[in-house]
Protein backbone atom coordinates (compact mmCIF):
# COMPACT_ATOMS: atom_id res chain seq x y z
CA UNK A 1 0.00 0.00 0.00
CA UNK A 2 1.27 3.42 -0.91
CA UNK A 3 1.97 5.63 2.11
CA UNK A 4 2.99 8.90 0.53
CA UNK A 5 2.70 10.94 3.70
CA UNK A 6 5.83 9.29 5.10
CA UNK A 7 7.42 8.37 1.81
CA UNK A 8 9.56 11.34 0.83
CA UNK A 9 13.06 10.76 2.11
CA UNK A 10 16.40 12.52 1.63
CA UNK A 11 15.08 15.01 -0.93
CA UNK A 12 17.94 16.55 -2.90
CA UNK A 13 17.77 19.37 -5.42
CA UNK A 14 19.13 18.79 -8.89
CA UNK A 15 20.71 21.37 -11.13
CA UNK A 16 19.45 22.59 -14.48
CA UNK A 17 16.90 20.94 -16.72
CA UNK A 18 19.74 19.56 -18.79
CA UNK A 19 19.56 21.98 -21.72
CA UNK A 20 20.42 25.59 -22.41
CA UNK A 21 18.22 28.49 -23.36
CA UNK A 22 16.26 29.20 -20.20
CA UNK A 23 13.57 31.84 -20.85
CA UNK A 24 14.10 35.43 -19.75
CA UNK A 25 12.29 36.41 -16.56
CA UNK A 26 9.95 39.28 -15.85
CA UNK A 27 11.56 42.39 -14.27
CA UNK A 28 9.57 41.66 -11.10
CA UNK A 29 11.78 38.59 -10.61
CA UNK A 30 14.70 40.96 -9.96
CA UNK A 31 12.91 43.16 -7.45
CA UNK A 32 15.55 44.31 -4.93
CA UNK A 33 15.17 43.81 -1.22
CA UNK A 34 13.98 47.16 0.12
CA UNK A 35 12.99 45.85 3.54
CA UNK A 36 14.82 46.47 6.77
CA UNK A 37 16.28 43.58 8.70
CA UNK A 38 15.77 43.72 12.46
CA UNK A 39 17.53 40.89 14.18
CA UNK A 40 18.52 37.47 12.84
CA UNK A 41 16.92 36.00 9.74
CA UNK A 42 14.43 33.19 10.31
CA UNK A 43 12.64 30.74 8.08
CA UNK A 44 8.87 30.35 8.13
CA UNK A 45 6.39 28.52 5.94
CA UNK A 46 3.04 29.68 4.59
CA UNK A 47 0.44 27.13 3.53
CA UNK A 48 -2.22 24.71 4.71
CA UNK A 49 0.15 22.32 6.46
CA UNK A 50 0.89 21.59 10.12
CA UNK A 51 4.44 22.98 9.78
CA UNK A 52 3.20 26.30 8.40
CA UNK A 53 3.19 29.19 10.86
CA UNK A 54 0.88 31.22 8.61
CA UNK A 55 -2.15 29.72 6.87
CA UNK A 56 -4.81 32.38 6.44
CA UNK A 57 -6.53 32.41 3.06
CA UNK A 58 -3.73 30.56 1.25
CA UNK A 59 -5.28 28.37 -1.44
CA UNK A 60 -4.94 26.91 -4.95
CA UNK A 61 -7.00 25.57 -7.81
CA UNK A 62 -6.74 24.77 -11.49
CA UNK A 63 -8.79 25.38 -14.60
CA UNK A 64 -9.19 23.33 -17.76
CA UNK A 65 -9.10 24.35 -21.38
CA UNK A 66 -11.42 21.52 -22.48
CA UNK A 67 -14.41 22.89 -20.61
CA UNK A 68 -16.87 21.00 -22.81
CA UNK A 69 -15.50 17.54 -22.01
CA UNK A 70 -14.63 18.40 -18.42
CA UNK A 71 -17.29 20.91 -17.34
CA UNK A 72 -17.55 22.63 -14.01
CA UNK A 73 -14.95 23.77 -11.53
CA UNK A 74 -11.93 21.84 -10.24
CA UNK A 75 -10.95 23.91 -7.22
CA UNK A 76 -12.09 21.08 -4.94
CA UNK A 77 -9.64 18.41 -6.09
CA UNK A 78 -6.83 17.04 -3.95
CA UNK A 79 -4.51 17.48 -6.93
CA UNK A 80 -3.76 20.34 -9.30
CA UNK A 81 -2.87 19.81 -12.95
CA UNK A 82 -0.46 21.87 -15.05
CA UNK A 83 -0.07 21.70 -18.81
CA UNK A 84 -1.13 18.74 -20.92
CA UNK A 85 -1.61 18.00 -24.59
CA UNK A 86 -3.16 20.36 -27.12
CA UNK A 87 -6.85 20.73 -26.35
CA UNK A 88 -6.43 19.41 -22.82
CA UNK A 89 -4.28 22.06 -21.19
CA UNK A 90 -4.56 23.05 -17.55
CA UNK A 91 -3.53 26.12 -15.58
CA UNK A 92 -2.84 25.98 -11.84
CA UNK A 93 -3.45 29.03 -9.68
CA UNK A 94 -1.86 29.59 -6.28
CA UNK A 95 -2.35 32.35 -3.74
CA UNK A 96 -0.30 32.78 -0.58
CA UNK A 97 -1.72 34.99 2.16
CA UNK A 98 1.09 37.34 3.23
CA UNK A 99 -1.02 39.42 5.57
CA UNK A 100 0.86 38.07 8.58
CA UNK A 101 4.27 39.07 7.19
CA UNK A 102 5.64 42.53 8.08
CA UNK A 103 5.45 44.61 4.93
CA UNK A 104 8.83 46.21 5.63
CA UNK A 105 10.59 42.88 6.30
CA UNK A 106 13.85 42.06 4.55
CA UNK A 107 13.30 38.95 2.40
CA UNK A 108 16.41 36.93 1.59
CA UNK A 109 14.65 34.02 -0.10
CA UNK A 110 11.16 32.87 -1.05
CA UNK A 111 10.66 29.37 -2.45
CA UNK A 112 7.45 27.71 -3.57
CA UNK A 113 7.52 23.95 -2.98
CA UNK A 114 5.10 21.58 -4.76
CA UNK A 115 4.95 17.84 -4.01
CA UNK A 116 4.53 16.05 -7.32
CA UNK A 117 2.30 13.11 -8.06
CA UNK A 118 5.41 11.17 -8.95
CA UNK A 119 3.57 8.46 -10.91
CA UNK A 120 2.58 11.05 -13.55
CA UNK A 121 5.90 12.97 -13.52
CA UNK A 122 7.30 12.18 -16.97
CA UNK A 123 10.15 13.96 -18.76
CA UNK A 124 9.77 17.06 -16.61
CA UNK A 125 13.41 17.99 -17.19
CA UNK A 126 12.71 18.38 -20.90
CA UNK A 127 10.45 21.38 -20.35
CA UNK A 128 10.42 24.81 -18.74
CA UNK A 129 7.40 25.41 -16.52
CA UNK A 130 6.77 29.05 -15.69
CA UNK A 131 5.19 30.87 -12.76
CA UNK A 132 3.40 33.97 -14.05
CA UNK A 133 2.14 36.82 -11.88
CA UNK A 134 -1.59 37.45 -11.93
CA UNK A 135 -2.65 41.05 -12.50
CA UNK A 136 -6.08 41.88 -11.16
CA UNK A 137 -7.78 44.90 -9.62
CA UNK A 138 -8.53 43.01 -6.40
CA UNK A 139 -6.72 40.55 -4.17
CA UNK A 140 -6.71 37.66 -4.87
CA UNK A 141 -9.66 38.18 -7.20
CA UNK A 142 -10.44 34.52 -7.85
CA UNK A 143 -12.32 31.86 -5.93
CA UNK A 144 -11.11 28.22 -5.95
CA UNK A 145 -14.63 26.78 -5.83
CA UNK A 146 -15.80 28.90 -8.79
CA UNK A 147 -12.81 29.63 -11.03
CA UNK A 148 -12.91 28.45 -14.66
CA UNK A 149 -11.10 29.40 -17.84
CA UNK A 150 -13.68 32.08 -18.59
CA UNK A 151 -14.43 33.50 -15.14
CA UNK A 152 -12.44 34.01 -11.97
CA UNK A 153 -15.42 34.00 -9.64
CA UNK A 154 -19.16 33.92 -10.11
CA UNK A 155 -20.21 36.55 -12.62
CA UNK A 156 -16.72 38.04 -12.98
CA UNK A 157 -14.74 37.26 -16.15
CA UNK A 158 -10.97 37.25 -16.38
CA UNK A 159 -9.46 40.39 -17.94
CA UNK A 160 -9.36 40.06 -21.72
CA UNK A 161 -11.52 36.92 -21.43
CA UNK A 162 -9.17 34.26 -20.05
CA UNK A 163 -6.87 33.24 -17.24
CA UNK A 164 -3.73 33.49 -19.42
CA UNK A 165 -4.57 37.06 -20.38
CA UNK A 166 -4.51 37.97 -16.69
CA UNK A 167 -0.86 36.86 -16.44
CA UNK A 168 0.88 38.44 -19.48
CA UNK A 169 4.57 38.79 -20.13
CA UNK A 170 7.52 36.62 -19.12
CA UNK A 171 7.44 34.34 -16.07
CA UNK A 172 8.61 35.52 -12.66
CA UNK A 173 10.19 32.10 -12.02
CA UNK A 174 11.02 28.81 -13.75
CA UNK A 175 10.34 25.50 -12.04
CA UNK A 176 13.22 23.38 -10.80
CA UNK A 177 12.73 19.63 -10.44
CA UNK A 178 13.68 18.08 -7.12
CA UNK A 179 14.56 14.41 -6.77
CA UNK A 180 13.72 12.23 -3.81
CA UNK A 181 12.81 8.72 -2.74
CA UNK A 182 9.43 7.13 -2.18
CA UNK A 183 8.53 3.81 -0.66
CA UNK A 184 6.26 1.91 -3.01
CA UNK A 185 5.39 -1.79 -3.24
CA UNK A 186 7.77 -2.56 -0.41
CA UNK A 187 10.86 -0.90 -1.83
CA UNK A 188 12.36 2.55 -2.22
CA UNK A 189 12.47 4.28 -5.58
CA UNK A 190 14.23 7.42 -6.72
CA UNK A 191 11.70 9.70 -8.40
CA UNK A 192 11.00 13.29 -9.39
CA UNK A 193 9.39 14.11 -6.07
CA UNK A 194 8.87 17.87 -6.12
CA UNK A 195 9.11 21.08 -8.10
CA UNK A 196 10.31 24.40 -6.69
CA UNK A 197 10.04 27.98 -7.92
CA UNK A 198 12.21 30.87 -6.69
CA UNK A 199 9.61 33.55 -5.96
CA UNK A 200 11.93 35.87 -4.07
CA UNK A 201 11.48 38.77 -6.48
CA UNK A 202 7.71 38.66 -6.75
CA UNK A 203 7.28 38.25 -2.97
CA UNK A 204 9.43 41.34 -2.42
CA UNK A 205 7.27 43.18 -4.97
CA UNK A 206 4.08 42.08 -3.22
CA UNK A 207 5.29 43.13 0.21
CA UNK A 208 6.74 46.40 -1.08
CA UNK A 209 3.55 47.39 -2.90
CA UNK A 210 5.10 47.23 -6.38
CA UNK A 211 2.63 44.61 -7.55
CA UNK A 212 -0.74 43.43 -6.16
CA UNK A 213 -0.61 39.99 -4.55
CA UNK A 214 -3.20 38.24 -6.69
CA UNK A 215 -1.24 34.99 -6.80
CA UNK A 216 0.47 33.20 -9.66
CA UNK A 217 -0.42 30.97 -12.58
CA UNK A 218 1.58 27.85 -13.44
CA UNK A 219 1.33 26.54 -16.98
CA UNK A 220 3.24 25.10 -19.93
CA UNK A 221 3.01 28.02 -22.34
CA UNK A 222 6.81 28.21 -22.69
CA UNK A 223 7.53 24.85 -24.33
CA UNK A 224 4.92 22.25 -23.36
CA UNK A 225 4.94 19.43 -20.84
CA UNK A 226 2.66 18.52 -17.96
CA UNK A 227 2.70 17.60 -14.29
CA UNK A 228 0.38 17.07 -11.33
CA UNK A 229 0.95 18.18 -7.76
CA UNK A 230 -0.86 17.69 -4.46
CA UNK A 231 -3.15 20.60 -3.66
CA UNK A 232 -3.91 22.44 -0.42
CA UNK A 233 -6.85 20.06 0.03
CA UNK A 234 -4.76 16.85 -0.06
CA UNK A 235 -5.76 14.39 2.65
CA UNK A 236 -2.04 13.65 3.09
CA UNK A 237 -1.39 17.09 4.58
CA UNK A 238 2.41 16.80 4.43
CA UNK A 239 2.13 16.85 0.63
CA UNK A 240 0.38 20.22 0.42
CA UNK A 241 2.12 23.22 -1.22
CA UNK A 242 4.01 25.72 0.89
CA UNK A 243 5.90 28.99 0.44
CA UNK A 244 9.08 29.10 2.48
CA UNK A 245 10.39 32.55 3.43
CA UNK A 246 13.75 33.47 4.92
CA UNK A 247 13.25 36.96 6.33
CA UNK A 248 13.84 39.46 9.12
CA UNK A 249 11.93 40.28 11.17
CA UNK A 250 9.85 37.09 11.10
CA UNK A 251 6.29 36.92 12.42
CA UNK A 252 6.27 35.86 16.04
CA UNK A 253 3.95 32.91 15.55
CA UNK A 254 4.42 29.16 15.78
CA UNK A 255 2.74 26.43 13.71
CA UNK A 256 -0.47 25.14 15.21
CA UNK A 257 -1.67 21.52 15.10
CA UNK A 258 -3.63 20.63 11.99
CA UNK A 259 -6.15 17.82 11.95
CA UNK A 260 -7.28 16.46 8.60
CA UNK A 261 -10.38 14.25 8.55
CA UNK A 262 -9.89 11.46 6.02
CA UNK A 263 -13.42 10.54 5.06
CA UNK A 264 -16.57 11.80 3.35
CA UNK A 265 -18.27 14.96 4.61
CA UNK A 266 -20.31 14.40 7.77
CA UNK A 267 -24.06 13.99 7.88
CA UNK A 268 -26.50 14.23 4.98
CA UNK A 269 -24.33 16.65 3.01
CA UNK A 270 -25.66 15.20 -0.26
CA UNK A 271 -29.42 15.37 0.35
CA UNK A 272 -30.21 18.95 -0.67
CA UNK A 273 -27.81 18.94 -3.67
CA UNK A 274 -29.34 15.68 -4.93
CA UNK A 275 -32.86 17.02 -4.49
CA UNK A 276 -31.90 19.83 -6.83
CA UNK A 277 -30.49 17.28 -9.28
CA UNK A 278 -33.61 15.11 -9.13
CA UNK A 279 -35.86 18.04 -10.05
CA UNK A 280 -34.43 17.77 -13.56
CA UNK A 281 -35.34 14.09 -13.91
CA UNK A 282 -37.87 13.22 -16.65
CA UNK A 283 -37.49 9.46 -16.93
CA UNK A 284 -39.20 6.50 -15.29
CA UNK A 285 -39.10 6.38 -11.46
CA UNK A 286 -37.54 3.30 -9.92
CA UNK A 287 -34.86 2.79 -12.56
CA UNK A 288 -31.34 2.08 -11.34
CA UNK A 289 -28.30 1.96 -13.66
CA UNK A 290 -25.16 0.02 -12.77
CA UNK A 291 -21.94 1.58 -14.07
CA UNK A 292 -18.83 -0.43 -13.37
CA UNK A 293 -16.37 -3.19 -14.27
CA UNK A 294 -16.35 -6.92 -13.46
CA UNK A 295 -17.24 -6.25 -9.81
CA UNK A 296 -20.50 -4.73 -11.09
CA UNK A 297 -21.39 -6.82 -14.16
CA UNK A 298 -21.41 -10.03 -12.12
CA UNK A 299 -24.79 -11.49 -11.26
CA UNK A 300 -23.56 -11.59 -7.67
CA UNK A 301 -24.23 -7.83 -7.49
CA UNK A 302 -27.90 -6.83 -7.01
CA UNK A 303 -29.25 -9.50 -9.38
CA UNK A 304 -29.90 -12.07 -6.62
CA UNK A 305 -32.41 -9.63 -5.12
CA UNK A 306 -34.25 -9.08 -8.40
CA UNK A 307 -36.31 -12.27 -8.12
CA UNK A 308 -39.27 -13.19 -5.96
CA UNK A 309 -42.07 -11.10 -4.51
CA UNK A 310 -39.79 -9.13 -2.17
CA UNK A 311 -36.19 -8.52 -1.12
CA UNK A 312 -35.74 -10.95 1.75
CA UNK A 313 -32.12 -11.60 2.74
CA UNK A 314 -31.39 -14.30 5.27
CA UNK A 315 -30.86 -13.20 8.87
CA UNK A 316 -31.94 -9.66 8.07
CA UNK A 317 -32.43 -7.40 11.11
CA UNK A 318 -36.01 -6.06 11.35
CA UNK A 319 -35.08 -2.41 10.78
CA UNK A 320 -33.07 -3.36 7.68
CA UNK A 321 -35.93 -5.55 6.42
CA UNK A 322 -38.23 -2.53 6.60
CA UNK A 323 -35.78 -0.71 4.33
CA UNK A 324 -35.78 -3.68 1.94
CA UNK A 325 -39.58 -3.63 1.85
CA UNK A 326 -39.51 0.03 0.86
CA UNK A 327 -37.10 -0.71 -2.00
CA UNK A 328 -39.29 -3.64 -3.08
CA UNK A 329 -42.27 -1.30 -3.39
CA UNK A 330 -40.33 1.42 -5.22
CA UNK A 331 -37.73 -0.12 -7.52
CA UNK A 332 -38.01 -1.79 -10.94
CA UNK A 333 -36.02 -4.80 -9.75
CA UNK A 334 -36.08 -6.77 -12.98
CA UNK A 335 -33.64 -4.21 -14.38
CA UNK A 336 -31.08 -5.29 -11.81
CA UNK A 337 -30.55 -8.45 -13.85
CA UNK A 338 -31.58 -7.14 -17.28
CA UNK A 339 -29.21 -4.15 -17.32
CA UNK A 340 -26.05 -6.26 -17.23
CA UNK A 341 -23.37 -6.04 -19.91
CA UNK A 342 -21.26 -3.54 -21.83
CA UNK A 343 -24.28 -2.08 -23.61
CA UNK A 344 -25.63 -1.09 -20.19
CA UNK A 345 -22.42 0.41 -18.81
CA UNK A 346 -20.85 -2.54 -17.00
CA UNK A 347 -18.34 -5.17 -18.10
CA UNK A 348 -14.98 -6.55 -17.09
CA UNK A 349 -11.55 -4.89 -17.49
CA UNK A 350 -12.97 -1.39 -18.02
CA UNK A 351 -11.60 1.85 -16.57
CA UNK A 352 -12.81 5.37 -15.85
CA UNK A 353 -12.02 6.60 -19.38
CA UNK A 354 -14.50 4.06 -20.76
CA UNK A 355 -17.17 5.46 -18.48
CA UNK A 356 -16.54 9.02 -19.62
CA UNK A 357 -16.40 8.09 -23.30
CA UNK A 358 -19.74 6.23 -23.25
CA UNK A 359 -21.85 7.71 -20.47
CA UNK A 360 -23.78 9.96 -22.89
CA UNK A 361 -24.94 6.92 -24.89
CA UNK A 362 -25.97 4.96 -21.82
CA UNK A 363 -27.78 7.90 -20.28
CA UNK A 364 -29.84 8.46 -23.43
CA UNK A 365 -30.62 4.75 -23.62
CA UNK A 366 -31.64 4.12 -20.01
CA UNK A 367 -32.57 7.54 -18.59
CA UNK A 368 -32.02 6.15 -15.09
CA UNK A 369 -33.34 7.85 -12.02
CA UNK A 370 -30.38 6.64 -9.95
CA UNK A 371 -27.00 5.19 -10.95
CA UNK A 372 -24.61 3.15 -8.82
CA UNK A 373 -21.07 3.92 -10.03
CA UNK A 374 -17.83 2.11 -9.23
CA UNK A 375 -14.68 2.17 -11.37
CA UNK A 376 -11.05 2.26 -10.32
CA UNK A 377 -9.70 -1.22 -9.70
CA UNK A 378 -8.57 -1.54 -13.32
CA UNK A 379 -7.30 2.05 -13.32
CA UNK A 380 -4.62 1.21 -10.74
CA UNK A 381 -1.22 1.70 -12.37
CA UNK A 382 -2.78 2.82 -15.68
CA UNK A 383 -4.88 5.91 -15.08
CA UNK A 384 -3.51 7.58 -11.98
CA UNK A 385 -5.76 9.51 -9.56
CA UNK A 386 -5.51 13.02 -11.09
CA UNK A 387 -6.89 11.82 -14.44
CA UNK A 388 -9.07 9.18 -12.79
CA UNK A 389 -10.73 11.82 -10.61
CA UNK A 390 -11.36 14.04 -13.63
CA UNK A 391 -12.90 11.16 -15.60
CA UNK A 392 -15.18 10.14 -12.75
CA UNK A 393 -16.24 13.68 -11.85
CA UNK A 394 -16.97 14.62 -15.46
CA UNK A 395 -19.07 11.47 -15.92
CA UNK A 396 -21.02 12.09 -12.71
CA UNK A 397 -21.70 15.65 -13.80
CA UNK A 398 -23.07 14.31 -17.08
CA UNK A 399 -25.46 12.04 -15.16
CA UNK A 400 -26.58 14.85 -12.87
CA UNK A 401 -27.29 17.07 -15.88
CA UNK A 402 -29.99 14.51 -16.80
CA UNK A 403 -31.45 14.52 -13.31
CA UNK A 404 -29.86 11.15 -12.48
CA UNK A 405 -28.75 10.84 -8.85
CA UNK A 406 -25.36 9.09 -8.86
CA UNK A 407 -24.31 6.91 -5.93
CA UNK A 408 -20.53 6.76 -6.05
CA UNK A 409 -18.89 3.66 -4.57
CA UNK A 410 -15.25 3.57 -3.52
CA UNK A 411 -13.31 0.56 -4.79
CA UNK A 412 -12.49 -2.25 -2.38
CA UNK A 413 -8.88 -2.58 -1.24
CA UNK A 414 -6.86 -4.94 -3.39
CA UNK A 415 -3.49 -6.69 -3.38
CA UNK A 416 -1.93 -4.31 -5.91
CA UNK A 417 0.00 -1.33 -4.50
CA UNK A 418 -1.45 2.13 -4.95
CA UNK A 419 -5.11 1.32 -4.31
CA UNK A 420 -5.42 3.69 -1.36
CA UNK A 421 -4.96 6.71 -3.64
CA UNK A 422 -8.17 5.78 -5.51
CA UNK A 423 -10.07 5.66 -2.24
CA UNK A 424 -8.86 9.17 -1.46
CA UNK A 425 -9.95 10.24 -4.95
CA UNK A 426 -13.48 8.95 -4.24
CA UNK A 427 -13.55 10.89 -0.98
CA UNK A 428 -12.49 14.05 -2.81
CA UNK A 429 -15.31 13.61 -5.34
CA UNK A 430 -17.83 13.21 -2.53
CA UNK A 431 -16.58 16.48 -1.02
CA UNK A 432 -16.38 18.34 -4.31
CA UNK A 433 -19.58 17.24 -6.07
CA UNK A 434 -21.66 16.54 -2.96
CA UNK A 435 -22.82 13.15 -4.22
CA UNK A 436 -23.78 10.23 -1.96
CA UNK A 437 -20.89 7.86 -1.32
CA UNK A 438 -20.86 4.19 -0.44
CA UNK A 439 -17.48 3.94 1.26
CA UNK A 440 -16.90 0.28 0.43
CA UNK A 441 -13.14 0.62 0.87
CA UNK A 442 -13.38 1.95 4.41
CA UNK A 443 -16.04 -0.57 5.39
CA UNK A 444 -13.89 -3.51 4.28
CA UNK A 445 -10.98 -2.20 6.33
CA UNK A 446 -13.22 -1.48 9.31
CA UNK A 447 -14.53 -5.02 9.37
CA UNK A 448 -11.31 -6.84 8.49
CA UNK A 449 -8.42 -4.41 9.17
CA UNK A 450 -5.71 -7.08 9.26
CA UNK A 451 -6.92 -9.93 7.09
CA UNK A 452 -9.20 -8.59 4.34
CA UNK A 453 -6.83 -9.93 1.66
CA UNK A 454 -7.71 -13.45 0.56
CA UNK A 455 -4.17 -13.94 -0.74
CA UNK A 456 -2.82 -14.16 2.78
CA UNK A 457 -1.19 -17.45 3.73
CA UNK A 458 -3.86 -18.09 6.38
CA UNK A 459 -6.42 -18.55 3.57
CA UNK A 460 -4.29 -20.86 1.42
CA UNK A 461 -6.66 -23.78 1.94
CA UNK A 462 -9.46 -21.95 0.10
CA UNK A 463 -9.96 -21.44 -3.61
CA UNK A 464 -11.19 -18.48 -5.63
CA UNK A 465 -14.21 -16.67 -4.25
CA UNK A 466 -14.81 -19.18 -1.42
CA UNK A 467 -12.30 -17.64 0.96
CA UNK A 468 -14.04 -16.55 4.23
CA UNK A 469 -12.81 -12.96 4.18
CA UNK A 470 -13.91 -9.96 2.14
CA UNK A 471 -11.49 -10.09 -0.83
CA UNK A 472 -11.10 -13.30 -2.83
CA UNK A 473 -7.96 -15.35 -3.40
CA UNK A 474 -7.07 -13.24 -6.47
CA UNK A 475 -6.56 -10.27 -4.16
CA UNK A 476 -8.82 -8.09 -6.30
CA UNK A 477 -12.47 -9.16 -6.48
CA UNK A 478 -14.83 -9.37 -3.52
CA UNK A 479 -15.24 -12.83 -2.09
CA UNK A 480 -18.49 -14.81 -2.36
CA UNK A 481 -18.42 -17.94 -0.17
CA UNK A 482 -21.61 -19.95 -0.62
CA UNK A 483 -22.38 -20.25 3.08
CA UNK A 484 -22.79 -16.48 3.38
CA UNK A 485 -24.49 -15.50 0.12
CA UNK A 486 -27.43 -13.10 0.48
CA UNK A 487 -27.13 -13.24 4.25
CA UNK A 488 -27.28 -9.99 6.20
CA UNK A 489 -26.01 -11.34 9.51
CA UNK A 490 -22.91 -9.71 10.95
CA UNK A 491 -20.93 -12.90 10.40
CA UNK A 492 -21.86 -12.96 6.72
CA UNK A 493 -21.10 -9.27 6.25
CA UNK A 494 -17.62 -9.95 7.65
CA UNK A 495 -16.94 -12.93 5.40
CA UNK A 496 -18.63 -12.32 2.02
CA UNK A 497 -17.45 -9.31 0.00
CA UNK A 498 -20.31 -9.33 -2.51
CA UNK A 499 -22.89 -9.67 0.23
CA UNK A 500 -21.33 -6.67 1.94
CA UNK A 501 -21.47 -4.62 -1.25
CA UNK A 502 -25.12 -5.55 -1.81
CA UNK A 503 -25.94 -4.67 1.80
CA UNK A 504 -24.26 -1.26 1.58
CA UNK A 505 -25.77 -0.51 -1.84
CA UNK A 506 -29.33 -1.40 -0.91
CA UNK A 507 -29.21 0.58 2.32
CA UNK A 508 -27.81 3.66 0.55
CA UNK A 509 -30.45 3.28 -2.18
CA UNK A 510 -33.11 3.28 0.54
CA UNK A 511 -31.70 6.55 1.86
CA UNK A 512 -31.80 8.10 -1.60
CA UNK A 513 -35.39 6.95 -2.13
CA UNK A 514 -36.69 8.31 1.16
CA UNK A 515 -34.58 11.47 1.44
CA UNK A 516 -34.47 12.56 -2.20
CA UNK A 517 -36.74 10.73 -4.64
CA UNK A 518 -39.86 10.87 -2.48
CA UNK A 519 -39.06 14.11 -0.71
CA UNK A 520 -41.63 16.87 -0.99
Amino acid sequence: MMRLAAAFLAVAAVGSHGFAGAPALHPLASTPDTGTARGAYSTIRIGQRSDCALRGATTDAYVKEDHKRYPGTWGWMIHCRVGGNEGERNWALLYFDLSGVPRDASVQKATLHLSLVWQTARRLRDHHFGAFALRLPDRPGWTPSEVTKSQRKAGTPWPEGGVVAASPGPPVAIGRVVSGEVEFAGRRRKVDAAMEFDLTGIVRAWLGGKAPNCGIVLDNRLDGGAFDFHSSRAFEATLRPFLELTLSPAPGVEPKPLRVEVGPPPGDYWVEPMRRVHRRFKGKPGTLAQYGDSITVTMAFLAPFSWGPKIAPKNCPPHVQREMDKITAYADRKLWRAWKGAQWGNTGMMMSNWLLANVDTWQRKMQPEVAVVMFGTNDIGRIWPPAYTENMAAALRRMMADGTVPILTSIPPCHRPGHRAYWLAALSIAHGLEVPLIDYYAEVLRRRPDDWDGRLEKFSAYKGYQVPTLISRDGTHPSNPKDFMNDFSEEALNKNGYTLRNYLTLRKYYEVITKVLEAK
